[in-house]
């Protein structure tokens, strides 16, 4: 995983850890290793995910460890410092911890074979991403067609090496 050239894990988050920003790991009083329970409300659009879960707009209390925490100033400029709400999971074993800890009334036996099986990535609904550098000048030009222009040569090159 990776917020950016600046910043970059070497190893995936593990299953059932977290990533917490300096602030709310300084708030909860947690260090590394430390548990931590997190509520998380399921979007509607998760229950495409499972067509048989009971429920797609489910909160759910999952039982997580800090795995890392995320130095003020070393985020790459990808999480506020000011904001304490910062806390990040890999989306796949994320998804198979729902299966795991999720209220068996909700997640039954196919479900959790469904959330298993299903690829986190087919639910990404927004994708953001910077223009490289120096793209201030960009940002702040006041000619439209000057940034779509420069938008759609880095999207499109994107594009072709996410290989669409």
């Amino acid at each position: 995983m990776g917020l950016g050239k600046s910043w970059k894990m070497e190893e995936p988050i593990p299953k059932g850890g977290t990533l917490l920003q300096e602030g709310i790991a300084t708030l909860l009083q947690v260090e590394v290793g430390d548990p931590i329970i997190l509520g998380v409300k399921l979007p509607e659009y998760l229950h495409s995910a499972s067509p048989q879960m009971a429920s797609s707009n489910a909160f759910f209390l999952l039982l997580s460890s800090v795995a890392g925490i995320i130095k003020d100033g070393e985020s790459g400029g990808k999480l506020s410092e000011e904001e304490t709400q910062g806390a990040l999971v890999e989306a796949g074993p994320f998804f198979a911890s729902l299966g795991d800890q999720g209220d068996p009334r909700l997640i039954t036996d196919l479900v959790k074979q469904d959330l298993e099986r299903a690829n986190p990535h087919d639910f990404a609904q927004k994708v953001l991403f910077n223009l490289p550098p120096p793209r201030i000048q960009a940002y702040l030009s006041n000619d439209y067609n000057q940034v779509k222009a420069r938008v759609l040569d880095f999207a499109t090159r994107l594009v072709a090496r996410l290989g669409f």
